[in-house]
């Protein structure tokens, strides 16, 4: 399975994932190039008109990322709420369509059949144009190719060694082979939540990393021993990668975690099974 021989833990004793300025982005590289049109014999909905109101729209778009007047977010949590909102769409789609072929399929005549097939087809061929773009919108970038643009939030560049270091002095408390970067109260203010009641913050429906977890300076901070659907610790701190790294340090266990993988579709599961194989391993 690729990744797997790429994850540090280490545990003393025991064991051992922006947002893109879209001036120079455009959100639809080929959309409307090849607009496609079915003629027939019979009287049917037109949908040029549509097709070309979409296009201004996005044309639009492009133009405002160009003055920078638009912004284009490339995050997951958006792809995933973008994805799930077609899957729902499609079934509803396919649910309808087989709703009317066991409802109507012995009528003499169905008027209304056709309607329902060109509509559903319309909304295939849109939708394949939009994800076969998003393939290109979700590529990973070649860390090795300069940016004119440098992201805050995203992009560095590490070696799993020099990682495994950088977590390991976060659960020491800040400090690493005898040499202090961080006081023990920054840490601890660090994988404190900051975003409690007290704060008025509100998680929204795509609020990552999920329920059971708040947020502290720079990643998130288990605060449920259960609710969320893997195993940990509270105070657990972590955060991962769009391509699917990902990292967590357990004080309660004396023990961090990192593991390397790039694989954007299979992140959720391997992130998942890689905690449940951790701990799994525990004798007490």
């Amino acid at each position: 399975m690729p990744g797997w021989h790429r994850c540090d833990v280490s545990r003393s004793n025991r064991l051992r994932r922006s947002d893109e300025l879209a001036g120079r982005y455009y959100v639809t590289r080929s959309f409307g190039s090849t607009i496609k049109n079915d003629f027939s014999l019979g009287i049917t909905a037109s949908s040029e008109q549509q097709y070309r109101k979409a296009m201004r729209a996005l044309l639009s778009y492009n133009q405002r990322l160009i003055a920078g007047t638009a912004n284009f977010e490339r995050r997951s949590d958006n792809l995933l709420a973008t994805l799930d909102r077609i899957t729902a769409d499609l079934g509803s789609a396919s649910a309808a369509l087989d709703q009317r072929i066991e409802e109507h399929s012995g009528d003499f005549i169905d008027f209304k059949a056709d309607d329902l097939f060109y509509n559903t087809k319309g909304r295939l061929y849109g939708y394949a144009i939009i994800l076969r773009e998003l393939g290109k919108d979700f590529e990973m970038n070649d860390p090795r190719i300069p940016r004119k643009w440098e992201a805050g939030g995203h992009g560095m560049v590490s070696t799993i060694g020099d990682y495994a270091r950088f977590t390991q002095m976060l659960l020491n408390g800040g400090a690493l082979d005898g040499r202090r970067y961080l006081s023990p109260k920054t840490i601890a203010f660090m994988g404190a939540n900051h975003i409690g009641p007290a704060a008025d913050v509100v998680p929204g429906p795509y609020y990552l990393p999920g329920a059971g977890f708040g947020f502290g300076l720079g990643f998130a901070v288990r605060t449920e021993a259960g609710v969320a659907p893997v195993a940990g610790s509270v105070g657990e701190m972590s955060w991962s990668g769009a391509a699917g790294t990902s990292f967590w340090i357990d004080p309660k266990e004396d023990m961090s975690v990192v593991f390397m993988a790039q694989t954007v579709a299979q992140r959720g599961r391997l992130r998942l099974t890689i905690k449940n194989i951790v701990y799994g391993a525990f004798e007490k």
